[in-house]
């Protein structure tokens, strides 16, 4: 019995099913289960299965659930999402938060409180997806809010701002985006354009161009 144990132990190993989110989420470990709920195109796991590790005990595989539900457009689990973008886990909270940007549009209003709420986030992250989300909503009411959040912002978390106003297109923004074009048309420009990544200052070009696409969408409206 004792020389046949560890085959039995290898035999039930080899048994195991890690294609299946209820064995994954009882007896995987974090990169199976990030493997698991990974998006591919075509998607291997369905939302259903991916959502269920909206409750599992690994704040990071919480997190890519929600990313895998963002980019699957999965509309049936917002208010899972709207939950978990309060989380004090700051992953869970802003791949929640891009979820929710990636999915939603200017019917969606009864999100703001919550997006509004995760502006006061000490993460940069977690406040540029909120923003982002708000953006896309383009409720010309959070332009006040947006504009109210801009000065104490970082140069990232700025960048996201004028986005989202030149998302929402609301003239009532553009006295904000013109001073913000000239102080950026005083920036350094001549330094290296190494690309960003998320969370980072935009290269003063780039910012530059973005401001001048969101002020010239507005220029004329209301008129």
């Amino acid at each position: 019995m004792r020389r046949t144990l560890p085959w039995l132990i290898l035999l039930l190993a080899a048994c195991a099913r890690p294609d299946d989110p209820r064995w994954l989420l009882e007896h995987g470990n974090q990169q199976q289960k990030l493997e698991f709920i990974r998006y591919r195109d075509p998607p291997v796991a369905t939302p259903a299965q991916v959502a269920l590790f909206l409750h599992d005990d690994d704040p990071w595989v919480v997190a890519n659930a929600c990313n895998y539900l963002g980019q699957a457009r999965a509309r049936d689990y917002l208010p899972e999402l709207v939950a978990l973008s309060a989380s004090p886990e700051s992953d869970v909270a802003n791949l929640a938060g891009m979820a929710i940007a990636q999915m939603i549009g200017p019917g969606d209003t009864a999100l703001l409180p919550a997006l509004y709420r995760n502006l006061e986030r000490k993460e940069l992250l977690v406040r540029m997806s909120a923003i982002e989300a708000i953006g896309k909503l383009g409720d010309p009411a959070s332009v006040d809010v947006l504009l109210q959040r801009l000065p104490a912002e970082e140069p990232a978390g700025r960048a996201s701002i004028y986005v989202a106003l030149g998302n929402i297109g609301e003239p009532r923004a553009l006295p904000a985006l013109r001073q913000a074009l000239v102080e950026i048309e005083a920036m350094d420009h001549g330094i290296p354009n190494r690309g960003h990544s998320r969370g980072e200052p935009w290269h003063p070009d780039l910012l530059e161009a973005m401001v001048r696409e969101a002020i010239r969408s507005m220029d004329g409206k209301g008129k």
